[in-house]
This record gives structure tokens, sequence and C-alpha cells, in this order.
């Protein structure tokens, strides 16, 4: 699962293209936040943060974020 946060539209184009090359779900953290959507995630696919870095840092938004929300990893089943 790819999450990504956007200012300008240029994590969103390298989500994008993580998407297609990864065959995984691109998911926006702006959508997220602006709607005030529950923090929690499941997959079975590695989690892929995509954010813009300001001043050698993550933007805050992202640090709140990764200290609050729920990220569960599902083991895929086996037969």
């Amino acid at each position: 699962m790819i999450l990504y946060f956007s200012s300008t539209g240029n994590s969103k184009f390298v989500a994008e293209i993580l998407k297609m090359d990864l065959q995984d779900t691109a998911v926006s953290l702006n959508h997220i936040f602006k709607n005030n959507l529950k923090l929690e995630f499941y997959t079975e696919t590695p989690y892929v943060i995509v954010c813009p870095i300001y001043a050698w840092r993550l933007p805050r938004k992202i640090e709140t974020f990764l200290k609050l929300s729920l990220i569960h990893i599902s083991e895929p089943t086996r037969h």
C-alpha cells in the first residue's frame, strides 16, 4: 500500500508511478487529513510512504500521522 502526501503534486506523481510499477494501491493522505478520516490501514503488501522533505525533515502532518495511525500488516494466507 502506497500512502502519499503531496502539496505541489510531485509526491502524488511519484506515488502513481509506484502504484503502476508495483501493481498496488495508492492512498492520498491529503484526502484523509482533509476529511478527518480514520487513521487505520490493513494490507498484505509492504507499506510505502511518499512525501516531500522539508529542511531535512518529514512534514509535521506525516510525523503526527506515523505516531497516531494504526498500521496493520496481514500475512498472506497460505494453502
